[in-house]
C-alpha cells in the first residue's frame, strides 16, 4: 500500500475534525450506499420513491465542504493531490484515512452530514425538477455490488422492492440518455462497455446491475447541479468533453460502433475521434454524454473538483457569492487537468518499463538473438522505443537484408524509430515491396493515437493513374506534394503509400494545396487502366459498407479465399438473451473481432461477420 503523505498541520486538523457532529437539525434523509466490497471512502447514497407522476429520486453526498476550510491545510493537500490514487493493493487518499474512511465516510447506521440532490423524474424517466439541500444522513444498509444484485433478483429478501425500485427507474434514466444520442455510460455488446469519458472501460463491477444503477443515479445528479449552476450563470468547475474535427456526428459514430464488436477496434476508433475531457469554468458541454452542461459532484471524498463545486453551490444555498472567481476556477482547473494527465503519464511508463524490463530478462535467457521468433524480435523493436541498442540495430539489418522483417517492424522503425540509417534502409527496401507500404500505413493508422482516415485521392491523367495518400493527424489533414503515378490505379495507390511514408520520415509533409498535379489535361475516370483484377475484386467487396440482410460470412470468406487468408472461425455461447458469436481472424497480426447476441444462431453469426468486415473496411487499407 502506498501511502498518502501529509503535513503536521493537515493532520492535526484532520484530528480536530473527527471529533466534530454532524448538524442533526438538518432535515433527515433515507439512503443505503452501494460500493466495491473492499471500498471504505463511501461518499454517495442513494434512494426512491414513486409519485403519481413518475418517482423522486435521492442522490445524498458526503457534506465535505462543511468539514474542509477553504484555503486550510487539509484543503492546500487535497488540491496538490487532486484525487484519490487507486492502487492494486491499496490507495493513496487525497484526505487522511481518518476522515476519508472514517468520519466523512457515509457509513451503516453512523450520522453524517450530506448534500442532497433530489430529482423529481416524469414517468418516462425524464428529469423536470432539481432540488438542493443539506441533509443528514444515517445510511440504512451497506451493499456491495454482488450482495445488491443477489437483493434484486431475491424478491423475499427486505431490500429486494428497493432496490428493484431504482433498478427500474435507472433503467428510465439510460433510456432518456440513450434516445438523445449518448454514447459515453453505454453498452456495446455483452463484454464491451464505455464510460462517460467516451473511453473503453476496464472497470471489474461494470457487469453488475447495480453498478448501473450507481451510475445511472450519479450521471443524474451531477448533470443537473451542473444544470442548476448553469441556469444561474454561475462558473464552476464544469467537466466539458469535445469530438476532434474529424470525428462524426453522434449518430453515425454510434451506429459504427455498434458493428465493430471488437473491443480493440472500438478503442481505437474512440481515441481518433475523441479529445480528453477536461475541468473548467467555461461552460462547452459533454459530447460523449451529449449534454449542454456537465460536472463532477458526487465524489468530494476522492476528487477536489467536486469539493470546489460543492463550495460554490453551498455559497448560492446560503445567498451569499462563491468563494472562487472565474481566474481561480481557471487556475485550479489547468492544475487539475495537467495533475490528472501526468498521472496517466507516470502508470503508463510504469507498465512499459515493467514489459521491457520482462522482455529483456527474456533476451538474456535466450542462446542467440538471431533465433528469436518474429513476433518476440518485434516486441523487441517496439520495447526499445527508437533508441536501438547497436546490438538490435545489427540484427535488423541483418533480418532487412534476408528479408525475414514483418510489416509490423517496418512500421515501428519509421514511423517511432528515430535512426536514420535504418529508416532509409526500410524506405530502400519498401519502394522494391511497394505493396507492403500500404500494410505499413494502415497499420500505423490503427496505432497511433493521433492518426485517422487513411485515404486516397486519385484522378486519372493521359493514360495513366495520379493518387495521393492522406492522413489527419491531430486533426489536420497530412499528404505529399507528389503524386503516385501508374498504368495501373492500384499500384499507384500503393506508391503513394511509399511517398508518404518517405515524406513523413524526411519532414516532408503537406497540406492539401501543396499537392503538385502535372500540367496536362485532367480527365477523371476516363483511361482504361490495366486491371489487376484481384484488388479490383477485393475493392468491390469492401467498398460497399456491410447492412442487415445481407451474407456477410460469405462474403468474409470470399475476401479470405481472394487474399489467401486464414478462414474466420466462430465460436457459439448461449446466454440468457440467446446466443452470442465470436467472429475471430488475424489481421496484420492482431486478432479482428466481431461479437453478436441475436435470439437466433444463424443471425448473431451474420451480425458478427459484419462487425469485422466492419473494422476491414475502416482500417482504410483498401
Amino acid at each position: 500500500m502506498i501511502e498518502q503523505r501529509f503535513s503536521t498541520e493537515a493532520i492535526t486538523q484532520a484530528k480536530t475534525i473527527a471529533t466534530l457532529q454532524p448538524d442533526r437539525t438538518r432535515p433527515e434523509v433515507q439512503g443505503i450506499t452501494i460500493d466495491g466490497p473492499t471500498s471504505l471512502d463511501l461518499d454517495d447514497a442513494i434512494w426512491c420513491e414513486e409519485t403519481d407522476t413518475g418517482a423522486t429520486i435521492q442522490v445524498h453526498i458526503s457534506d465535505v465542504s462543511e468539514h474542509i476550510p477553504l484555503y486550510s491545510p487539509l484543503d492546500y493537500s487535497a488540491i496538490a493531490t487532486t484525487q484519490t490514487r487507486y492502487h492494486r493493493q491499496g490507495n493513496s487518499p487525497m484526505l487522511p484515512r481518518i476522515l476519508s474512511e472514517a468520519t466523512l465516510s457515509l457509513q451503516e447506521g453512523q450520522p453524517r452530514a450530506t448534500l442532497t440532490f433530489e430529482l423529481e423524474l416524469a414517468n418516462d424517466g425524464s428529469v423536470s425538477n432539481c432540488k438542493i439541500f443539506e441533509s443528514c444522513l444515517s445510511s440504512a444498509k451497506r451493499f456491495a455490488y454482488a450482495e445488491a444484485d443477489y437483493a434484486i433478483a431475491s424478491p423475499k429478501l427486505r431490500w429486494h422492492n428497493t432496490l428493484k425500485l431504482c433498478q427500474e427507474w435507472a433503467a428510465k434514466l439510460n433510456q432518456q440518455r440513450m434516445a438523445t444520442g449518448a454514447i459515453g455510460a453505454s453498452a456495446f455488446g455483452k463484454n464491451i462497455y464505455i464510460n462517460e469519458e467516451g473511453n473503453l472501460s476496464d472497470n471489474p463491477n461494470a457487469k453488475y446491475h447495480s453498478h448501473r444503477v450507481i451510475e445511472e443515479f450519479m450521471i443524474a445528479a451531477n448533470t443537473a447541479a451542473a444544470q442548476w449552476l448553469a441556469d444561474r450563470d454561475q462558473p464552476a468547475l464544469y467537466r466539458n468533453h469535445t469530438a476532434k474535427a474529424i470525428a462524426p456526428d453522434q449518430d453515425e459514430m454510434l451506429q459504427a460502433l455498434l458493428v465493430l464488436g471488437s473491443a480493440t477496434a472500438i478503442r481505437r476508433r474512440l481515441q481518433g475521434w475523441m479529445n480528453r475531457a477536461e475541468y473548467g469554468p467555461a461552460l462547452i458541454g459533454h459530447f460523449a454524454l451529449n449534454l449542454p452542461a456537465y460536472g463532477h459532484f458526487t465524489s468530494p471524498i476522492r476528487r477536489i473538483a467536486d469539493l470546489i463545486n460543492h463550495r460554490i453551490i453551498k455559497a448560492l444555498l446560503h445567498g451569499a457569492e462563491s468563494p472562487y472567481t472565474k481566474k481561480d476556477l481557471e487556475e485550479l482547473g489547468r492544475h487539475i487537468n495537467e495533475a490528472v494527465l501526468e498521472e496517466e503519464r507516470r502508470t503508463s511508463t510504469y507498465f512499459k518499463t515493467k514489459a521491457k524490463q520482462g522482455l529483456l530478462e527474456k533476451l538474456e535467457s535466450e542462446d542467440s538473438v538471431n533465433e528469436l521468433p518474429e513476433k518476440e524480435f518485434s516486441r523487441w523493436i517496439k520495447h526499445a522505443e527508437g533508441e536501438l541498442s547497436v546490438a538490435l540495430a545489427e540484427e535488423v539489418r541483418s533480418r532487412l537484408e534476408q528479408n525475414r522483417l514483418v510489416v509490423l517492424d517496418y512500421y515501428l522503425l519509421l514511423i517511432q524509430g528515430n535512426d536514420w540509417e535504418l529508416q532509409e534502409m526500410v524506405l530502400k527496401h519498401l519502394e522494391e515491396k511497394v505493396r507492403d507500404a500500404a500494410s505499413v500505413l494502415s497499420i500505423a493508422v490503427i496505432q497511433e493515437d493521433s492518426w485517422d482516415a487513411l485515404k486516397c485521392t486519385e484522378l486519372s491523367q493521359d493514360g495513366r493513374f495520379l493518387a495521393w495518400a492522406e492522413v489527419y493527424i491531430d486533426g489536420e489533414l497530412q499528404t505529399t506534394a507528389t503524386a503516385g503515378c501508374d498504368q495501373r490505379k492500384q499500384v499507384a495507390r500503393h506508391r503513394a503509400y511509399w511517398l508518404w511514408l518517405s515524406a513523413f520520415v524526411h519532414g516532408e509533409l503537406v497540406g492539401v494545396d501543396a499537392r503538385i498535379v502535372p500540367e496536362l489535361p485532367v480527365v477523371v475516370d476516363e483511361v482504361e487502366p490495366v486491371v489487376d483484377l484481384k484488388e479490383e475484386k477485393l475493392r468491390s467487396l469492401l467498398e460497399k459498407p456491410p447492412v442487415d440482410g445481407q451474407n456477410h460470412v460469405g462474403r468474409l470468406v470470399e475476401i479470405c479465399q481472394l487474399m489467401d487468408w486464414e478462414l474466420p472461425t466462430f465460436e457459439f455461447e448461449e446466454v440468457e438473451e440467446g446466443y452470442r458469436c465470436i467472429c475471430c481472424m488475424e489481421f496484420f497480426e492482431e486478432r479482428v473481432e466481431g461479437v453478436a447476441i441475436e435470439g437466433k444462431k444463424k443471425l448473431s453469426k451474420q451480425r458478427a461477420a459484419m462487425g469485422v468486415l466492419e473494422v476491414l473496411r475502416s482500417n482504410g487499407q483498401f
